[in-house]
């Protein structure tokens, strides 16, 4: 990982919290690309529909708005990118990575959040950009598994972290300093 990006995240990416059921991640800050502007429609197949997220195995393909998307980890490979998108630009710096995960995921996130997070409304493949505790955030969730990873401004990521702590409280855990995705 490049180490001015690591040094750019506000939150150690080593920091969790544990509790009963319940997991708060600090994630390794990702490669990512804000995507605008198919250059050929015919791939457009291949891209997820507004509100649905692809996993390719070396990372997610977003789909935040109408012919935006936002491609989170895999290669820092912007050529292949420019290809098929007009505008490609490395966001990575502006984000912070967080995940929250286990059984209790939903009720913690419902604090904070009024998109419906139910399995049926929101499911594997779902994403969204969305406010979040008043603050601006991009949620998905990749698997069928109970974790929905997010994308904050690196700006708003210490006072995310710190509501989400908070938020946790009822679930006894614990801050600890070892992530694992």
């Amino acid at each position: 990982m490049d180490k001015a990006l690591e040094a750019a995240s506000p939150l150690s990416s080593s920091a969790s919290w544990r509790g009963n059921d319940l997991s708060l991640l600090v994630c390794p800050p990702p490669v990512v690309f804000h995507l605008e502007g198919m250059r050929d429609r015919i791939t457009d197949a291949t891209l997820p529909k507004a509100g649905r997220c692809r996993s390719d195995g070396a990372g997610q393909l977003l789909s935040i708005g109408p012919g935006v998307y936002l491609r989170v980890g895999g290669d820092d490979n912007s050529v292949t990118l420019k290809a098929r998108f007009r505008a490609v630009v490395d966001v990575s710096s502006a984000w912070t990575y967080l995940a929250v995960a286990g059984p209790k995921a939903i009720e913690l996130l419902r604090k904070g959040c009024a998109i419906d997070l139910h399995p049926r409304m929101f499911p594997a493949g779902a994403c969204c950009a969305t406010g979040f505790a008043r603050m601006r955030i991009v949620l998905w969730r990749s698997s069928m598994e109970a974790r929905y990873d997010m994308l904050v401004g690196r700006s708003y990521a210490q006072s995310l972290w710190s509501w989400l702590i908070e938020a946790a409280a009822p679930y006894g855990g614990q801050q600890t300093k070892e992530c694992s995705q």
